[in-house]
């Protein structure tokens, strides 16, 4: 996640609508906030609100807003210049609510949009939805939204015109009350096959939800109005990680994401083979254009003007554009791009800064990656058979490739330690230091946690 966050222009936060915020959603936002992203949120699982829980819609509003609340105090407190805290807000348009597993997502402004094209009335949908979150009520005497209820009572207008729709379709469609549901959809604007009412109640639930949301349109329209484009977010990422002088040509360069300047590109990640002998690097194109048969200076994160000891030369292989578990070649890619590189491994550790041979100013590196846990669970391990410890510490050096928090170091008597954030991590280190990167048995000691003055100042 630290090294995405290191890449990205903003951040897409999923949350679950009946866990709320956990430990890792907290852990996700005080990097995001410490990389200077803009936050857009998913509430994803709503249905569990109907399905599982079984709450009414008012308190299925009070539980979705107590989740809002509870992140904006998490962005509050992590952020540390003054009134520059980010706010999550429906009406603002960045929160999207959604069911990964019902196929429907949708936000305030798409939801407007659906009841102005269901009624066919030309009223301004973007007013009709910063109307729909809030302690607002719809008044039907003077058609209009008032802080306080009717006279004869009545629901917040989100609860009325957004959750009571949404617990109607699958009351009645869990209920399998045919005619109720085509009455439902008719009112909708949507009409179903009847052979679609034959299927059993998942499948059929799945297809009324996207039949009446639609497409994700209102997903990919929180993603283009509220996250930046790599051109625009260009310069206050260059001056968040870019070590150099800002006034230069090449941080100009980076800064007007400019395919035809100077070669820059930050790795932030190393992706193994399917051999696990060598690996893939992943990083953010800042400004050039990278293609494949290029030779290229291969900067440490201990490079520096004056010191120009952790640099390597090498030629990239191949490209590929990474999707998932997908790889697309690609023989070149602009500023802008992120691109997994093949060639440029061997003296990479955790992070690099890709630059050409010959550059008429000094190069400064791209910053490191900044972690908010350190490793301090730390564990000897040694081979079962002597003879094998060669192989034990080439998989170790790979070990400290493939795992930006892992510290692998020899100590004074001699013996082979790993440092991680704890057992867990231990566990998952030394089952591909076996499995992959190895292959020989190795003998571990019980981990233990070093206290130390720097972890003491850390805390301080």
């Amino acid at each position: 996640m630290t090294a995405a966050l290191h890449l990205a222009d903003g951040a897409v936060l999923v949350i679950d609508a009946a866990e709320g915020v956990m430990v890792n959603t907290e852990r996700a936002i005080r990097h995001a906030i410490q990389e200077r992203l803009p936050i857009v949120v998913v509430i994803n699982k709503v249905d569990r609100l109907i399905t599982e829980l079984k709450l009414p819609p008012a308190d299925a509003y009070f539980k979705l807003r107590h989740t809002l609340e509870a992140i904006n105090e998490l962005i509050s407190s992590f952020s540390s210049t003054a009134g520059g805290t980010q706010t999550i807000d429906p009406a603002l348009g960045n929160v999207c609510f959604a069911s990964a597993s019902a196929g429907w997502s949708f936000t305030l402004q798409s939801f407007a949009k659906l009841y102005v094209k269901l009624h066919g009335i030309p009223f301004d949908s973007d007013k009709f939805a910063s109307r729909l979150w809030g302690d607002l009520y719809y008044h039907p005497d003077t058609r209009t939204f008032r802080k306080k209820p009717p006279m004869g009572g009545g629901e917040r207008s989100f609860v009325q015109f957004i959750l009571e729709p949404l617990y109607k379709i699958y009351s009645q469609v869990i209920g399998e009350h045919k005619k109720s549901v085509e009455a439902t959809l008719s009112e909708l604007g949507v009409t179903l096959s009847n052979a679609a009412y034959e299927l059993n109640v998942r499948p059929l639930l799945r297809l009324a939800c996207s039949s009446v949301f639609g497409s994700a349109t209102g997903f990919t329209d929180m993603l283009v109005q509220h996250i930046p484009s790599a051109k625009d977010a260009a310069s206050k990422k260059v001056e968040h990680i870019y070590t150099g002088p800002q006034d230069s040509y090449i941080a100009e360069a980076m800064k007007d994401c400019d395919p035809s300047g100077p070669l820059m590109v930050n790795v932030t990640k190393l992706y193994p083979k399917s051999d696990c002998s060598v690996f893939d690097a992943f990083g953010r194109v800042y400004s050039g254009t990278i293609q494949t048969g290029q030779t290229l200076r291969v900067l440490g994160e201990k490079y520096s003007p004056d010191d120009e000891e952790d640099m390597t030369v090498k030629e990239v292989t191949k490209l590929w554009v990474y999707q998932a578990r997908y790889r697309i070649p690609i023989s070149k890619a602009p500023a802008g791009s992120w691109v997994l590189i093949e060639g440029v491994d061997a003296s990479i550790m955790k992070t690099a800064t890709l630059c050409p041979l010959d550059m008429d100013e000094d190069i400064y590196i791209f910053r490191p990656l900044r972690f908010n846990t350190l490793p301090v669970v730390k564990t000897a391990t040694e081979p079962l058979n002597p003879s094998e410890l060669p192989k034990m510490v080439e998989g170790l050096r790979k070990i400290s490739k493939s795992y930006p928090l892992a510290i692998t170091k020899v100590e004074e008597s001699g013996e082979h330690t790993i440092l991680g954030t704890g057992e867990i991590y231990l566990d998952s280190i030394m089952k591909d230091l076996r499995e992959l990167y190895s292959e020989v048995e190795v003998k571990v000691a019980d981990p233990v946690v070093s206290f130390v003055k720097q972890l003491w100042s850390h805390l301080q």
